[in-house]
């Protein structure tokens, strides 16, 4: 089964930096921006994706191309360094994480994460823009021209950026395994 460092060389690490040197082998890592950008250069096609509510990331390699080993895949496209904190939540994690961090739903619904002034209102071509500010000026602005966003909100649009990702065509796997290998020869 491949995995995401299959092709990745190894090098010596120096653990403890003391005479005499004592080194263990190690993934190097920091030819992962190497491939990247030869990948990204050379594969034009990309497409939009929006994970669904427990959704993982096998699952959508199996769906789309056809096989779980290629996981590693959508992570790479995607800059996900850690699945676990770059993957976003589903319903369940979001509403334990929620009240693991706010204490309950309830409190980070009514308390706030930022204040803001309207700068332009929101019409059909343009869209609202918000600039933050602090209490003392949120509280003199006139009620037409301020918001705020509870901590809950914050939270919310944060995981669901991370539900939208691009996907490789997958005509394009065999290429990227080719790279792969050119790379870290």
């Amino acid at each position: 089964m491949s995995t995401y460092f299959e092709f990745f060389p190894t090098l010596n690490y120096d653990i403890t930096g003391d005479k005499p040197t004592q080194t263990t082998e190690a993934v190097d890592i920091f030819v992962r921006q190497r491939l990247t950008d030869e990948v990204r250069s050379r594969a034009v096609t990309y497409y939009p994706y929006v994970i669904q509510d427990k959704e993982r990331p096998d699952i959508i390699a199996h769906n789309y191309y056809g096989d779980v080993k290629y996981t590693w895949l959508i992570f790479f496209a995607n800059d996900i360094i850690d699945p676990y904190f770059d993957w976003p939540m589903d319903s369940n994690q979001f509403k334990s994480f929620i009240t693991k961090k706010y204490g309950s739903i309830q409190t980070s619904m009514t308390e706030v994460h930022a204040y803001y002034q309207k700068i332009r209102a929101e019409t059909s071509t343009n869209p609202e823009t918000l600039y933050e500010v602090d209490n003392a000026t949120y509280n003199s602005l006139d009620a037409s021209i301020k918001t705020m966003k509870s901590k809950y909100d914050h939270e919310s649009e944060k995981n669901d950026m991370k539900r939208h990702i691009t996907l490789l065509e997958d005509v394009y796997v065999s290429k990227i395994f080719s790279l792969a290998r050119k790379a870290f020869v």
